[in-house]
């Protein structure tokens, strides 16, 4: 299970997958309780939400959602559930993207890892939210969870 605080609509009007997680989500909070209770709850999430898709000059705020992180991760340890992550507003983007944090035990049992390569990005000047990105190796296939870069000098540039 990961935990979703994209509650805003930047996300959920541009994407018909996550809007109909969020709905679900919802439709089960106030099935599960009385709608004072399922409002609040509702309201919580869309208060991390908000303020995980904000830039803020006081880092400490993010200290908020770091918190949020540890209690669901041991509240779903608790009941012997699954916890595999979140997925939030990114306040790089000023809530136009998305992160997604992943446990490390979500890595271990999803993920493998077959190719590797170095990319360098670099942010265009004066023109916002665009990048440039270009590979700096050879893709390098990964054979028994080891692998070897390789061709940095053939690519990589300044």
């Amino acid at each position: 299970m990961a935990v979703c605080f994209c509650f805003d609509e930047k996300h959920t009007i541009s994407n018909e997958r996550m809007k109909m997680i969020i709905e679900d989500y919802k439709a089960n909070v106030y099935a599960s309780t009385n709608k004072q209770n399922a409002d609040f709850i509702i309201e919580v999430w869309r208060f991390f939400s908000e303020i995980s898709s904000v830039k803020f000059e006081d880092s400490g705020i993010y200290l908020v959602l770091n918190a949020m992180f540890s209690a669901l991760r041991t509240i779903y340890a608790e009941d012997s559930q699954e916890f595999n992550g979140i997925i939030y507003p990114s306040a790089g983007t000023e809530g136009k993207g998305l992160n997604i944090v992943l446990t490390p035990d979500a890595v271990e049992t999803y993920l493998e890892l077959e190719d590797v390569i170095m990319q360098r990005v670099e942010r265009v000047d004066n023109v916002p939210y665009t990048l440039n990105s270009y590979p700096i190796t050879e893709i390098t296939s990964v054979k028994q969870r080891t692998y070897n870069i390789m061709g940095i000098g053939d690519f990589y540039r300044f």
